[in-house]
């Protein structure tokens, strides 16, 4: 089974120059429940941030009761995001500590270092062995059904 999340909001960081974009105009991000910690706490998101939103779109997808947990009251939530990324082995259910490399390496995320996507893939291995978290998917069409193989 796959599940797909879209978070519903697109934002440029940068512009084809590379240059960093300054847009008033951008949703206020620290208000949405999904939201990084730092961009929580008031900080304008980052490419990184994204990859904590889709962290906590795994936590749910692993069977987390995460729409409970984003009810909280805010103090509450944002203590509990920022636990997550400094010690996810005692913030993390005990049955998604599976996922705690992955975490672990979110921490090490940070504005100024380009994100190394291949060593976050090689932390979604560590979290699954039994599965080959390295292999390409592809979309086929059988039997007028879309697949992934």
């Amino acid at each position: 089974m796959i599940k797909l999340f879209d978070f519903g909001l697109a934002y440029h960081y940068k512009d084809d120059d590379g240059n960093l974009i300054d847009d008033e105009t951008n949703p206020k991000f620290k208000v949405m429940k999904y939201c990084s910690f730092e961009v929580a706490m008031g900080m304008e998101p980052m490419p990184k941030d994204d990859i904590h939103q889709l962290s906590f779109a795994i936590l749910y997808a692993s069977g987390y009761d995460l729409l409970h947990k984003l009810r909280s009251p805010p103090d509450e939530l944002l203590a509990w995001k920022r636990e997550m990324l400094r010690e996810p082995s005692k913030t993390l259910p005990p049955l998604a500590r599976f996922l705690c490399p992955w975490y672990e390496e979110l921490s090490e995320l940070n504005d100024l270092v380009p994100i190394d996507y291949a060593n976050l893939k090689q932390k979604i291995q560590e979290s699954l062995p039994a599965h080959n978290a390295s292999a390409d998917l592809y979309l086929e069409i059988e039997d007028g059904e879309e697949i992934l193989v």
